[in-house]
């Protein structure tokens, strides 16, 4: 259902971050802060990004996790780890435009003059690596794809035989039989469970492999590179954020490798139901 309060809600909270570009270019309380404190500015974005998401799926009647629901009102983990990759990579650009504003040729207060030749470059001039834009390209196109085989999935028939137990168990799990996928009965009963879960009659409620591998690596890689964006933002008033961290070509492979193995096992079990 339609609610008006959380639309308000996320209205604000995507305002709120091109407000925090004009605080640093403005106010001088927010402007010696930020060029000060860009590790803040950082949990700030990732903050109102968050909380636009969650205001966003409860807006629409979708629940807090709204905006990582698949087709069949279940917790998607291909939407669930673009979504991971989008919020850090959009965080970052956000920290780096507001900070970047905030030392552009200012002085916070009990400093010494800046140095205009190291901030002549652009509050935008931000580089991104390429290996990064390529994991947020496979990001993409997994969600894409794993859409696409669920919302087909929805709409056939499967030849295997379903036994009350199993309907009973799926059942008590909030999970209903939809064409081939187990789907929820709703999107009030969507659990952080069904990441792992399988996503088709036969193979739910049992843990996938290839589900579970893929969810501990982003997870595992997403929290990585996280971290590492704190820790190596530039704490020198004077110096601008050009970039974002790099990642290593090994790891950018390894994560194409794991949502090529999530997506292979998916679509041979689409096809195996079937």
């Amino acid at each position: 259902m339609y609610s008006r309060t959380w639309s308000l809600v996320d209205i604000a909270a995507m305002c709120a971050i091109p407000l925090t570009f004009l605080a640093a270019w403005q106010w001088s309380w927010f402007r010696d802060a930020a060029a000060r404190e860009p590790v803040r500015i950082w949990l700030l974005q990732l903050g109102l990004l968050l909380v636009f998401s969650i205001a966003l799926g409860k807006s629409k009647g979708r629940g807090p996790l709204g905006v990582i629901l698949d087709e069949a009102d279940r917790v998607s983990l291909s939407r669930f780890q673009a979504f991971l990759w989008v919020v850090l990579v959009l965080g970052g650009i956000a920290t780096a435009i507001t900070v970047n504003l905030a030392r552009d040729c200012r002085s916070p207060a009990g400093s010494a003059a800046p140095d205009p030749s190291r901030c002549a470059q652009s509050p935008i001039a931000l580089d991104l690596p390429t290996p990064l834009l390529i994991v947020i390209g496979i990001s993409l196109a997994t969600a894409g794809i794993s859409a696409i085989m669920t919302a087909r999935g929805l709409t056939r028939e499967t030849r295997f035989i379903r036994s009350p137990q199993q309907i009973a168990q799926m059942d008590e799990l909030g999970y209903v039989p939809h064409g081939i996928v187990a789907a929820k009965t709703s999107a009030s009963r969507a659990t952080l469970g069904d990441l792992v879960r399988g996503n088709f009659i036969t193979d739910n409620p049992g843990l996938e492999l290839s589900r579970v591998q893929f969810l501990m690596l982003t997870l595992v890689f997403a929290g990585g590179y996280a971290i590492t964006v704190a820790q190596g933002l530039n704490r020198d008033v004077h110096q601008p954020i050009d970039r974002l961290p790099e990642l290593g070509s090994g790891l950018t492979v390894l994560f194409a490798l794991s949502a090529g193995a999530y997506l292979g096992v998916k679509a041979f079990k689409a096809t195996a139901e079937e």
